[in-house]
């Protein structure tokens, strides 16, 4: 049985180093940082979320992290307490 949030397209939302604007030449490891915190956010929702529920939370992580510096230093870590932050909001 497909859940509500396997219908979601996460190709529909992967960064790219066209797409994340400028990172002192670092725009593939922005990118690959990123794709990794939609990755979590995406195994941590609850199989109860539709396609408009995942993309909030998509945006909400673009929100906070797409101008913010420590995205290029982002550990497993930082990005577990992220999720696990954003997901119980």
């Amino acid at each position: 049985m497909i859940t509500n949030k396997e219908m979601f397209d996460m190709n529909s939302v992967r960064a790219t180093n066209d797409g994340v604007g400028e990172w002192d030449g670092q725009e593939q490891l922005a990118a690959d940082n990123f794709n990794k915190i939609q990755n979590a956010l995406y195994d941590a929702a609850p199989d109860e979320y539709n396609d408009d529920q995942i993309s909030e939370l998509m945006k909400s992580a673009w929100n906070y992290w797409g101008s913010e510096e420590g995205l290029l230093t982002i550990t497993d870590e930082h990005i577990s307490k992220y999720v696990k932050e954003t997901i119980e909001e």
